[in-house]
């Protein structure tokens, strides 16, 4: 056997060695803990968790919510009181703080749990599952200032709200806007969809890496657009001045009023209404995406 051959096998080895003492360490952990042997995977078999709801009796302007793996749903009301419902896992150290701080809605989840809470296996459908019923958050009617929603991998949902401001951060969920008014807006995610609907604002502009943006009705003053392998599909779009920007990226869709267009692409084909030199500024860039607007 070869030298380098050698190596290569003791190095996998104890890799291995290290593996099974980690797991049998994390096993007996969770054993003492939990009683099961196999550990609890994702979580879902440690606990239902309590939902709770939390009603606001301070008065606030602003928002901020901080998820992981929840979804969020924003949802109008027409109570005087805003209130919030969620899930806490106690047992295993996910809690919700909700409190009104300096005129700040804060909801956000406080993450204890222990590494070995993560480690183990699971089996789907056996013992208890982790509760994913989404966060709620109900906001009477009225003009709020700053909403902010940061999450890991949360589908969000926000129904008709006025705001200043909407920032809205997340990894991997999806984002629906339904006929909201805001001011300015900025909505990151890297593989997401985003779906807006009868949304007006100022200025907004909507990064993606490679979700889709399916935007339906949207009226601003100012629009910036990113994606990089992402489709932009654009339905009564009406927009004062607009900056379009993906690497691999359809554009379609149609247009409300005059534009003066100016459409670059490397080798995607391009099909779009004559210019107006009076009409709306709008910038399309893209590598091998074709641009369709009507």
């Amino acid at each position: 056997m070869q030298r380098s051959t050698r190596i290569i096998l003791i190095a996998a080895g104890l890799f291995i060695g290290v593996g099974l003492i980690i797991g049998a360490i994390a096993a007996s952990i969770n054993k003492a803990r939990t009683g099961n042997i196999l550990g609890l995977g994702s979580l879902d078999m440690t606990s239902a968790g309590e939902r709770k709801t939390v009603e606001i009796n301070e008065d606030f302007s602003d928002v901020e919510i901080l998820e992981i793996s929840n979804d969020i749903q924003m949802i109008p009301t027409d109570d005087k009181k805003a209130r919030v419902e969620y899930t806490d896992h106690e047992d295993i150290g996910l809690i919700h703080n909700v409190e009104v701080r300096g005129g700040t809605l804060v909801v956000e989840l406080k993450d204890d749990s222990k590494w070995y809470d993560h480690v183990g296996i699971n089996f789907h459908g056996f013992g208890k599952e982790y509760d994913d019923k989404p966060l709620n958050v109900y906001l009477p009617a009225g003009d709020y200032g700053t909403v902010e929603i940061t999450a890991v991998s949360s589908d969000i949902t926000v129904d008709p709200i006025k705001a200043d401001t909407l920032n809205i951060t997340v990894t991997s969920g999806e984002i629906k806007l339904d006929e909201c008014t805001v001011g300015n807006a900025k909505i990151n995610s890297i593989s997401g969809d985003m779906d807006l609907s009868k949304v007006t604002a100022s200025d907004i502009r909507l990064n993606a890496t490679s979700g889709k943006l399916n935007l339906d009705g949207l009226t601003a003053s100012y629009v910036k657009l990113s994606t990089v392998s992402g489709d932009m599909s654009l339905r009564d779009f009406d927009s004062k001045s607009t900056d379009i920007n993906t690497t691999s990226g359809d554009v379609s869709g149609n247009l409300i009023g005059e534009y003066n267009i100016s459409a670059n692409t490397t080798s995607g084909d391009v099909n779009v209404p004559s210019s107006s030199s009076t009409g709306n500024p709008m910038n399309i860039n893209t590598t091998s995406g074709d641009i369709d607007l009507r």
